[in-house]
């Protein structure tokens, strides 16, 4: 066999490691292309964490603005009750507890509260509503916090079934004689003030507290009464649940 000159065997393997070189080149062009959209995207995903903290934390800050108020009404509405179920206990105590009352100075105002006051629901949240309704519940990336919205959602329906079950009592049991057992204009003036009204004779409310289908209106408020204290109280724990919850991922 012939053998080839030096120079030409050179000649053959130079196209190879031309080619080589290229591939390499390639493919670190490749890898750079590669890292670079790796970053981009880390970029933007870092953009959309940033923007989305940024509206979750907005949101949580309105919504411990409200709850906050939502707190503070909830707290006077349960003081109310305590104050009317005290009234309700003298009521039906024995007849020096009665007395007190009948000699109180505001008694016109105890009886508008022991024929008439049944609190209401002030402490309704609209923040809950307005935030399931506008989507942003989705937002809260905190679990505890989204479970907690729903716990204090749950708990507020039972205080406002309850309230309406009592003012259902109230309608169907109670005012439809106690406008006929009292003048009711005394009653309402002596709750609220600002009305100018003075009319009819004064009210004897010594019978009132001898009467047993009274007493047994009063006994029923205060039967019901108990029970909306209790909701109440469980809802003032869970929005106090809700309160912290919010802080600590605020604070984060």
């Amino acid at each position: 066999m012939e053998n080839l000159p030096t120079g030409q065997a050179g000649k053959t393997s130079k196209p190879t490691f031309v080619a080589g070189r290229y591939f390499k080149y390639a493919i670190g062009e490749i890898i750079l292309v590669v890292i670079g959209i790796l970053i981009a995207l880390q970029i933007n995903n870092w953009n959309e964490n940033r923007k989305a903290e940024f509206e979750e934390n907005k949101i949580l800050t309105s919504l411990f603005e409200d709850i906050n108020t939502a707190k503070i009404n909830c707290q006077a509405q349960l003081d109310i009750e305590l104050k009317n179920i005290k009234t309700y206990e003298k009521a039906l105590g024995n007849n020096e507890r009665k007395r007190a009352i009948l000699n109180h100075p505001k008694v016109d105002s105890l009886f508008f509260r022991l024929l008439w006051g049944v609190g209401d629901n002030k402490s309704v949240i609209s923040a809950i509503t307005e935030l399931q309704n506008s989507g942003n519940s989705s937002k809260i990336r905190n679990k505890a916090i989204r479970k907690q919205i729903a716990t204090l959602d749950a708990q507020l329906s039972s205080v406002e079934v309850i309230v309406r079950d009592r003012l259902t009592v109230q309608q169907v049991s109670i005012d439809k004689f106690s406008f006929d057992i009292a003048n009711f204009s005394k009653l309402v003036e002596s709750a609220n003030p600002k009305y100018d009204i003075n009319y009819g004779p004064e009210n004897d409310y010594a019978p009132l507290l001898k009467d047993q289908k009274i007493l047994n209106a009063i006994a029923i408020k205060l039967d019901l009464s108990d029970s909306v204290i209790e909701e109440r109280e469980l809802l003032m724990k869970e929005i106090n649940t809700l309160l912290e919850l919010i802080e600590i991922e605020l604070k984060k």
